[in-house]
């Protein structure tokens, strides 16, 4: 039975309700351990669901969970009320399309080329915006970095940041 006042509640909104709630679910249950999620997983968990917080969104929603271990009885209603209107602390949290992402790319990319070399796309990850940590570094190169010739195609790369 769902909280009076959340989506599951209002009419005309019950099979997107249940549709962002099977979401929810996935997610959670791909991190979850005993009935919880380790706080310290909240940041791929949200991911998980298209959403693209910031480290200060997480660090908020972290302290508004306000334990180490997250049951899906506080996550749910949480993360619905984020699937619904696209912001949490009325910042927006949209992950980005793929147009946009490359385009991204191709303002670093001033020769053209197509690829970014890792070296410098690492410098610029731990400088500008918000700096990213050695660990997300790490599983973007994973994910991202053609090792053998140090580059990240970004083409490629555009797609699957867009519909992770």
């Amino acid at each position: 039975m769902s909280k009076p006042g959340t989506a599951a509640d209002k009419p005309g909104l019950t099979s997107k309700a249940e549709e962002l709630q099977t979401k929810i679910r996935e997610s959670f249950n791909l991190y979850e351990n005993e009935g919880m999620i380790d706080a310290d997983e909240l940041a791929h968990c949200v991911h998980y669901m298209n959403l693209n917080p910031t480290q200060r969104q997480i660090k908020k929603m972290r302290e508004e969970f306000g334990d180490d271990f997250i049951p899906f009885e506080k996550f749910e209603p949480v993360m619905m009320n984020i699937l619904l209107t696209n912001t949490y602390d009325d910042e927006l949290m949209l992950r980005d399309t793929e147009e946009t992402i490359a385009k991204a790319f191709e303002i670093l990319d001033k020769e053209k080329k197509g690829y970014l070399e890792t070296e410098n796309l690492v410098r610029l990850l731990k400088t500008y915006g918000e700096p990213m940590d050695d660990d997300e570094i790490r599983e973007f190169l994973h994910a991202a970095e053609d090792p053998s010739a140090h580059q990240i195609r970004y083409e490629e790369y555009s797609h699957v940041l867009s519909s992770e």
